[in-house]
């Protein structure tokens, strides 16, 4: 009999995942298999470091399945003691199944967990990861299709297969994303001398406007037979678009932008150019950025041209050109960059025109300025007082006042409450900040946990003693315990004025 050992991991600082529906779906699947009395199914949730490693040694599983999080190089997300993110490493994980030859499989059913299928191959015969983010549905779905494979008599192999399968009948687009490592077939691993590796390509263009969709096309058609291509028409409805393209970005190997006189100027465009440029800074160069013209001489704009002055283009004026184009960006995928005559590019740039208008002086520059976005510094030179600032500011020098600001994204709404808390401080206030996006979902989840969490972060970085069991004992609603709490014992233990700002 072989014992299939399922672990799980969702810490409370992680996006929650759909694992007990996973793991229910798995032993549904094998129970009703025609050979279910062969398979042994133990489960383990909320797994620790010393779980994984206790699990191996109590029940020396044949198969380890493996759902969760994955952070790519920087590990698998376990859970520590508190429940929070403990990440652990490719090079700590091959150690670890070095020591358990029994084992013939391990599935790593968590993004971008391609990383430690690597590194365990080399002790463990057959693992599976996945090559880049995967949705819970696509997840489960290949998760199903492996076991019910396995429960029919199938091989390691065939249920890999059966796994994507399953992914595609959904009409899913992460079929490619699992990855199997086999130590046992040289054709699994070897990468023929003629060819290339496949890579992660994302195409940026402007939709619904010619050349730009046609040409984005054609460049699908030729580079899909051999590498990922991600476009956006693939993004199914309900799918949070900006999500997914920010996922895809991430971890593509090269990001094609087709830039046109209508997606020069194209929002949508801009923003994954500059997703792509500031992951490129973080990951060794990637996604690199590969630009195309398509009929389009004019010089780049701000912010464009912080993005791509530097870096050498393709230039399409017609039909006749596309398979030239292909053929460069083929050569561009080999070697990381474009390639094109200098002269050629030079004589692509319009000539300035001369102007009767005498430069500025350059006492007319300014001396420094800030990026367009994110909070204000207190003294900042750009930001403009409103109406609504007076207001606040005068209200929150008065004793037991409650201030809320609302307002759409991007108009201020903190840096005007980094200057309400300058001023609380002013008044020689102590202010207490907490900001509610480091909540997760599980601390919101009932009233009961939030507050006493709410409760208990007060006192912690108010640096008192933590009395919220205490104050919990008693038989009233949750608000009143937390009020009580807060008006019995922080602020009767405090002693000054405090105020408390949220975002």
């Amino acid at each position: 009999m072989k014992k299939i050992l399922l672990l799980s991991a969702n810490p409370i600082n992680t996006s929650k995942l759909r694992l007990d529906e996973e793991v229910r779906e798995i032993q549904a699947g094998l129970e009703r298999a025609k050979r279910r009395s062969e398979f042994e199914i133990i489960s383990k949730l909320a797994v620790r470091v010393d779980d994984l490693r206790r699990a191996l040694l109590d029940y020396e599983p044949e198969i380890v399945h493996f759902s969760g999080h994955g952070v790519g190089s920087e590990g698998l997300a376990l859970e520590n003691n508190s429940g929070l993110m403990q990440l652990v490493s490719a090079e700590a994980l091959a150690r670890l199944f070095k020591l358990f030859p029994k084992i013939e499989c391990v599935v790593l059913n968590a993004c971008y967990s391609e990383v430690q299928a690597e590194a365990i191959h080399q002790h463990i015969d057959y693992v599976i990861g996945m090559n880049k983010a995967i949705r819970d549905q696509a997840a489960i779905k290949f998760a199903v299709g492996f076991y019910d494979a396995l429960g029919a008599g199938r091989n390691i192999e065939d249920g890999f297969e059966f796994g994507c399968t399953s992914i595609d009948l959904e009409s899913l687009p992460e079929s490619a994303t699992p990855v199997l490592k086999n130590r046992k077939s040289k054709k699994e691993t070897a990468i023929p001398l003629n060819s290339q590796p496949s890579k992660r390509i994302f195409i940026s263009y402007k939709r619904d406007v010619q050349p730009d969709e046609q040409v984005a096309s054609q460049i699908v058609q030729a580079l899909s037979p051999q590498h990922q291509v991600f476009i956006d028409q693939k993004i199914l409805v309900g799918t949070s678009w900006a999500e997914q393209i920010e996922i895809e970005i991430r971890s593509s190997d090269f990001l094609i932008v087709l830039l046109s006189e209508h997606s020069a100027h194209s929002e949508m465009v801009e923003t994954e150019i500059r997703m792509a440029h500031n992951f490129a800074q973080v990951q060794s160069g990637y996604p690199a950025i590969l630009p195309v013209r398509l009929a389009y001489r004019q010089p780049f704009q701000y912010p464009l041209s912080a993005y791509l002055n530097q870096i050498n283009w393709a230039y399409w004026s017609h039909e006749q050109d596309t398979q030239r184009l292909i053929e460069d960006l083929k050569q561009a995928i080999s070697s990381k960059s474009l390639s094109i005559n200098t002269q050629h590019k030079v004589d692509l740039q319009p000539l300035k025109e001369p102007s009767d208008l005498p430069l500025p002086s350059a006492s007319a520059q300014p001396g420094a300025l800030e990026i367009p976005e994110g909070t204000m510094k207190l003294k900042s030179a750009f930001y403009v007082e409103r109406q609504a600032d007076t207001i606040a500011l005068s209200t929150i020098v008065q004793q037991g006042v409650t201030i809320s600001i609302k307002g759409p994204r991007q108009v201020g709404k903190s840096s005007l409450l980094n200057r309400i808390i300058k001023a609380a401080k002013d008044e020689s206030k102590r202010v207490l900040f907490l900001d509610f996006q480091l909540l997760g979902k599980a601390d919101l989840s009932s009233d009961e946990i939030f507050l006493r969490r709410f409760c208990s972060w007060v006192s912690e970085d108010l640096e008192m003693e933590d009395r919220v069991d205490e104050y919990w004992q008693k038989n009233i609603s949750q608000i009143q315990r937390c009020t009580r709490y807060i008006s019995r014992y922080i602020l009767k233990e405090l002693g000054s004025p405090l105020d408390s700002s949220g975002i």
